[in-house]
């Protein structure tokens, strides 16, 4: 998720709160259905967002994809991801992955071999 994203979910949240209030103040005022509604819109759109921002990181969930197909190979290359880290270890056409581990936390890494391709000996550590 690019980084501008937890920032843009904190403005619109200030944003709504602010909203809310204004509503707020005109429902005090001079009460009607409309600015009911209105406010009960804000409200429920502020809780989301709200819960949208909660968590570690943005789309905090890891993945690991490791493929090897048509001819390819990955030997002694465990790969180990955690808070929200994407690992992609991908050999085909006849490419190789041999003793490259990953370790990756909050990262995004891609190996890709192909085409006789081969990665050896390539130990990664991404944060």
């Amino acid at each position: 998720m690019p980084t501008w994203v937890p920032k843009a979910i904190a403005a619109a949240g200030v944003l709504v709160s602010l909203a809310v209030g204004v509503v707020t103040n005109l429902i005090t005022d001079q009460w009607s259905w409309p600015l009911t509604a209105a406010l009960g819109a804000l409200t429920i759109a502020a809780v989301l967002i709200a819960v949208t921002g909660v968590g570690g990181s943005p789309g905090s969930r890891t993945r690991i994809r490791q493929r090897a197909g048509r001819g390819g190979s990955i030997l002694r290359s465990p790969a180990h991801g955690r808070d929200g880290a994407d690992i992609v270890q991908i050999a085909v056409q006849n490419g190789h992955i041999t003793d490259s581990p990953v370790s990756a936390s909050n990262a995004d890494v891609d190996q890709r071999a192909s085409r006789h391709g081969q990665i050896e000996g390539s130990r990664l550590d991404a944060e």
